[in-house]
């Protein structure tokens, strides 16, 4: 994965994730019924790497068969590369573990970067203990022979009701995890951090200012598609400052190809179109908007790791 992606990923939520890959038309990312067993951790971003349960049989999943060195649960738990989630299909069955806190030790020593079942860990408290992500539907403490069959390693799966493939892009928070399809990982990033922004923006508006949504959130006709343009990673601020058209005459949009000096503490970078927002809110917004901006609030965001806000357009 692009580090740059992953960077961006570890700052965003999973419902900013959902509202991106649903103008996409892609509606099912969310895993369902899964859970953290500590929220207090950052954000879980890693590469997808599988193993598939199928029902057990009684005489082929006797306690001996972990004695086989090429058992495919243990295979799987030493072959999940570093940075990967290990994602294990249980068919949402919690009746019996996915694995348990010796084996998800042994991922976290490794390097992964998480563990997710849609069915259940047992040895729960010691996992929310690690300081490592897990995601899991409840505590589960019969092994997993009671129900699991081990199978297939890194194979595409279902977890969750959510088609996985080996290499999507796994991302949990608080709420949960979502998955990124891996050839739209890095442009799903970009704009998530934009939305991001955007709505903290919102936000402060909305809780410090006392402002109506309307007008606000969302972006008016016309502006909604041009969001990319006022934020890029590492001058948000400056990006939407060259972008609105001001009442203040000193502040108007500059001709095409042509950056406004730039005022102490701002620096102008990336290219620029004066027909980006031909059309935009009221006046009392714009104002708002380059008040909050013009500060440099956002421009401190440049994807770097921060707590999600939930930054779906239906909270």
């Amino acid at each position: 994965m692009n580090p740059d992606t992953r960077q961006r990923l570890m700052g965003v939520s999973t419902a900013t994730l959902c509202t991106a890959l649903f103008k996409r038309g892609l509606r099912n990312q969310f895993i369902q019924d899964v859970r953290p067993l500590n929220p207090k951790l950052p954000n879980m971003v890693g590469e997808a790497f599988t193993l598939r349960y199928i029902p057990a049989r009684e005489d082929l999943n006797a306690i001996t068969v972990f004695q086989d060195r090429n058992h495919p649960q243990r295979v799987a738990v030493e072959q999940c590369p570093p940075g990967c989630v290990m994602v294990f299909d249980s068919r949402k069955d919690a009746r019996a573990a996915s694995a348990g806190a010796i084996l998800v030790s042994r991922l976290m020593v490794r390097g992964a970067a998480g563990v997710v079942t849609d069915g259940g860990f047992r040895d729960s408290p010691e996992i929310a203990a690690l300081g490592f992500p897990a995601y899991h539907n409840r505590p589960s403490a019969p092994t997993n022979l009671t129900l699991h069959q081990a199978l297939d390693i890194n194979v595409p799966v279902g977890c969750g009701d959510v088609a996985v493939w080996p290499g999507d892009v796994l991302v949990g928070d608080k709420e949960g995890v979502f998955v990124i399809p891996a050839h739209l990982a890095d442009e799903v990033a970009d704009e998530a951090v934009e939305m991001t922004v955007f709505e903290d923006f919102v936000t402060e508006m909305v809780q410090k200012q006392g402002r109506s949504i309307l007008g606000l959130y969302p972006l008016p006709a016309g502006w909604e598609s041009s969001l990319g343009t006022f934020v890029n990673r590492n001058h948000a601020a400056s990006l939407l400052l060259k972008a609105i058209d001001y009442k203040d005459e000193s502040m108007r949009m500059p001709p095409k190809g042509k950056l406004p000096e730039a005022s102490p503490g701002q620096s102008w970078s990336g290219e620029f179109s004066a027909t980006v927002f031909a059309e935009g809110p009221d006046d009392y917004n714009r104002r708002d908007i380059g008040e909050l901006f013009n500060r440099g609030s956002a421009a401190k965001q440049d994807a770097m790791p921060r707590s999600p806000r939930d930054g779906s357009q239906d909270r």
